[in-house]
């Protein structure tokens, strides 16, 4: 079975993190024979290398004067190459994190929700499943949000929301629909671990994830702040003798926010780059302290029951943390140090319990039934 998996990848670690968890639990169900192909995602030739690396497949589209010649070619033939025709996809597992909201208006147009109507419409003529794991929706207040998620919903065969408000926002617009389920993130499944040099770089650390998008998405007020705020805790820290790990996460934006950090304290931090999804989540699970502008950074915190706070920029690090009884981690950037440190100072109430994780688990396990019932 030829599964296609959109919008999770080698763009940020969070969608790589995702791309693992789908292969590596779905590789178990041998009666699905399962093939992954590599959809709908950012591709360049950095992309295209790790895409054979990680022993996926991508679409084969070949013309030659206006013949498409992958329609005359037989899909076994394609198989030793790593190529799949488009035709021959059955199912597809959309796990793009947070895509269809008012947030994203901005891009949107009537163009582009022609488009994703064109895009899924295809698929479902020749009969695949369309799925969208976890991640978090709306609002939809806009008319081009709303256009677009009737849309989605129109063609999926299953919609998870991550979270109570995402689901609550399907909801408000479909009803109490089959199709429309509630899940945990799913990346809780994975259990990566790292080489004994980067464990004793990084063991007992506290360790520090920024987001570019604390200065590009949030208010004014909170954007003059992110940086100072970092390289205040920072400093703290250093002065306390812990050892502090800068990690970056996703992007070179973050990593410049890292340096910048790194050169306030005269290079008294360990910087991160580079590291691939599993490693650094890896690496967060021997931290002992973890602060994380990235969601997924916070994910891999709280199921790996490390101390964990966060900053904010959008309602699913709200939820996130309510999901694994961990409500009081969201630090604001406006407020004084000394407020964030005694808030900091109570990180042994910031740990999800062993039943808590239990429970998630069981709900990530129930997801995975209910998908693979659903395409077998």
């Amino acid at each position: 079975m030829y599964i296609q998996i959109d919008k999770a990848g080698f763009v940020n670690k969070g969608a790589e993190l995702m791309l693992h968890a789908i292969t590596e639990r779905l590789s178990k169900e041998h009666q699905l024979d399962p093939k992954f192909v590599y959809g709908r995602n950012y591709l360049n030739k950095k992309t295209d290398e790790l895409i054979r690396r990680n022993g996926l497949f991508k679409k084969f589209e070949f013309q030659r004067y206006r013949l498409p010649l992958e329609k005359v070619m037989h899909q076994k033939r394609l198989d030793p190459f790593g190529l799949v025709k488009e035709e021959s996809v059955q199912v597809i597992l959309d796990a793009g994190g947070f895509q269809f909201g008012d947030q994203w208006v901005g891009s949107n147009s009537v163009e582009k929700n022609q488009e994703i109507k064109n895009y899924y419409q295809k698929y479902k003529e020749r009969g695949a499943k369309i799925i969208f794991l976890p991640q978090a929706f709306g609002p939809f207040k806009e008319k081009l949000s709303k256009e677009q998620i009737n849309i989605v919903f129109e063609n999926a065969d299953l919609m998870y929301a991550r979270d109570p408000i995402s689901f609550q926002y399907l909801t408000e617009i479909f009803g109490n629909h089959k199709k429309i389920k509630q899940a945990p993130d799913f990346t809780i499944l994975l259990h990566p671990d790292i080489n004994l040099s980067l464990y004793q770089l990084v063991k007992d650390a506290v360790c520090i994830v920024p987001n570019a998008k604390m200065v590009s998405h949030t208010s004014t007020d909170v954007a003059n702040n992110y940086y100072n705020f970092l390289v205040n805790l920072t400093k703290f820290f250093i002065e306390k003798g812990e050892k502090v790990v800068l990690l970056n996460h996703e992007s070179v934006g973050d990593y410049k926010i890292m340096s910048q950090i790194s050169e306030s304290v005269n290079n008294q931090v360990v910087l991160l780059n580079e590291l691939n999804a599993l490693q650094v989540k890896a690496v967060i699970g021997h931290t002992k302290l973890l602060i994380s502008s990235r969601f997924h950074g916070v994910v891999s915190g709280l199921n790996q029951q490390v101390p964990t706070f966060c900053t904010s920029w959008s309602h699913k690090y709200d939820e996130l943390l309510k999901l694994y009884g961990c409500s009081n981690a969201i630090l604001d950037v406006n407020a004084n140090i000394d407020t964030t440190l005694q808030q900091i100072s109570e990180r042994s109430t910031q740990v999800a319990s062993n039943d808590r994780l239990a429970e998630l688990k069981g709900q990530v396990n129930k997801m995975w039934k209910d998908i693979i019932d659903l395409i077998n």
